[in-house]
């Protein structure tokens, strides 16, 4: 395998940034505050998930958009 199919079959199974959104984005789609959503960070910490998933970079915080939409839709149905 050349260098070039190795960079570009890994690039298809690299999320982009895009695919991630910031604490602030979230809240402005939820309608969430930035405090609720940290509290809701905090449950999942303790074993009682409130909120859609997250992951941590550091001390940053991504949500990845794929679980905010199933959460919000999980909000919408239940």
């Amino acid at each position: 395998m050349s260098v070039s199919d190795y960079a570009e079959r890994c690039a298809e199974d690299t999320p982009s940034f895009s695919d991630f959104l910031t604490a602030s984005q979230v809240s402005a789609i939820t309608g969430l505050g930035l405090t609720t959503l940290d509290q809701y960070r905090q449950r999942w910490k303790r074993g009682r998930p409130l909120g859609p998933a997250f992951v941590r970079h550091g001390r940053h915080v991504f949500y990845p958009r794929q679980a905010v939409d199933a959460w919000l839709q999980q909000k919408l149905e239940g």
